[in-house]
């Protein structure tokens, strides 16, 4: 799956399906499960070296509520807060027992808004044919009904979007 590989997302999931570290760092339920705030790497960043935020997180959750095409994964999702660049505070309509795997790779991509949010309808978006995200590999080429071709995202001056250093 290349979009998993050029996008990070907020989680993890490991092979209990507990959610574990990527582009969030921390995070923690409402008494309610009804609210999860969630606290995003510092360092992260887009493949063009724009710094993850929050409003990133807020636009691409609700991008996904929105269109695609098993929204019903994020229906439960009411809005998603950003008191600051690196909070997002995800509010649900109720609880959501699959939040977590909902908000994983490659189900709910991190787009950087600054691209992505400019009103083009997403599914045709010129970005789409050159996708920059912030997963551990960023696109290079593409040969259509043939090759995709990605490299490492690591020049020694950037991180990725993940937890560990690529």
């Amino acid at each position: 799956m290349p979009g998993a590989q050029l996008f990070a997302s907020l989680f993890r999931l490991d092979a209990a399906g507990e959610p574990q570290p990527y582009l969030a760092r921390r995070w923690s339920f409402s008494p309610g499960r009804d609210t999860l705030p969630v606290h995003l790497a510092p360092d992260a960043l887009f493949h063009d070296g724009t710094p993850i935020t929050s409003m990133d997180v807020a636009f691409s959750i609700l991008a996904t509520r929105d269109h695609h095409g098993f929204n019903t994964m994020l229906e439960a999702v009411e809005r998603v807060d950003t008191p600051d660049p690196l909070t997002a505070v995800i509010r649900l309509r109720h609880p959501h027992p699959a939040l977590f795997k909902a908000l994983a790779v490659p189900l709910t991509p991190i787009l950087p808004a600054h691209v992505y949010g400019d009103g083009t309808p997403l599914r045709e978006h010129p970005a789409n044919w050159r996708p920059g995200g912030s997963g551990p590999f960023r696109f290079k080429s593409l040969e259509p009904g043939a090759d995709i071709e990605l490299t490492r995202f690591a020049d020694g001056s950037t991180r990725c979007g993940c937890a560990r250093s690529c």
